[in-house]
């Protein structure tokens, strides 16, 4: 692929890719038709997406750049992520020649994994949707520690550990960005029912760590946060938000997504 054919191509990712480097560090790599952004401490497609932008499937040159991409040691003490390798392919190029990518990805030990990363993009601004029981509370936590709470539900969402949470919050007072959580309780008792983060810079924001617990999920909390966080996006000039989930309950829910195949080396 030349440069020219390239930067083309990479007009479609460019958006999500930039959102995502509110907390990263963008980059790319033309001949191997690769682009990509770089969150030290979260290599995982969801916060470090590497995405191969070409229609047809990569050569074994491309899967072996991946395999030697130095993970700096933070990134290899995190227990919360998958250590194998990655690459996002665009769901659309893989359903149409899906027996020769299937075929490079296994004769190079890798595998395309069944449920697709979405990449959700969102357009502030959205109205607040705030269910009659509940009440939502802004908190800045580009310095401050996350609230207990907060923390006590990424916990019992995620399945992670508290050293887990130290490094989000790690990777938020690190970052150049803004980030703001929103927090919804249910009003009688109190009670945090979800919670979600934006992370704003240059006129881009992302969406990261929103989840509902479990009681209380059907009740379209997820609405409540997303249109928490576009409302705080637009206060800041944002006119483009994105996330990115595998839930099949969250995703093509919005305006516009990216629908990406996660490929998976060996460890």
């Amino acid at each position: 692929m030349s440069e020219t054919q390239f930067s083309a191509v990479l007009e479609r990712y460019r958006p999500c890719l930039d959102a995502a480097a509110t907390l990263g560090r963008f980059w790319s790599q033309a001949d191997k038709a690769l682009a990509g952004v770089t969150v030290e401490g979260w290599r995982a497609p969801g916060f470090s997406p590497v995405i191969y932008t070409a229609a047809e499937p990569p050569d074994a040159s491309v899967l072996h750049f991946l395999e030697d991409i130095p993970r700096s040691e933070e990134a290899d003490g995190n227990t919360a992520i998958d250590p194998r390798p990655y690459l996002l392919i665009c769901e659309q190029n893989y359903r149409a020649d899906q027996e020769n990518y299937d075929k490079v990805m296994l004769s190079n030990g890798w595998q395309v994994q069944e449920d697709p990363l979405s990449f959700n993009r969102i357009l502030p601004p959205l109205p607040l949707v705030v269910p009659l029981d509940s009440h939502v509370v802004f908190r800045d936590i580009t310095r401050a520690p996350m609230s207990n709470d907060h923390r006590d539900l990424l916990t019992e969402c995620f399945d992670l550990l508290p050293e887990h949470i130290d490094r989000i919050e790690e990777l938020y007072h690190r970052s150049s960005a803004k980030t703001l959580s929103v927090l919804v309780y249910r009003t009688f008792d109190a009670t945090l029912v979800a919670v979600g983060t934006v992370s704003i810079l240059k006129g881009r924001a992302m969406m990261t760590w929103g989840c509902v617990h479990p009681e209380h999920r059907g009740m379209d909390l997820h609405r409540t946060l997303v249109s928490g966080c576009a409302t705080v996006a637009a206060s800041h000039s944002v006119c483009q938000c994105w996330l990115a989930t595998r839930n099949p309950l969250v995703r093509r829910k919005w305006s516009g997504n990216l629908e990406l195949m996660i490929a998976r080396g060996s460890a």
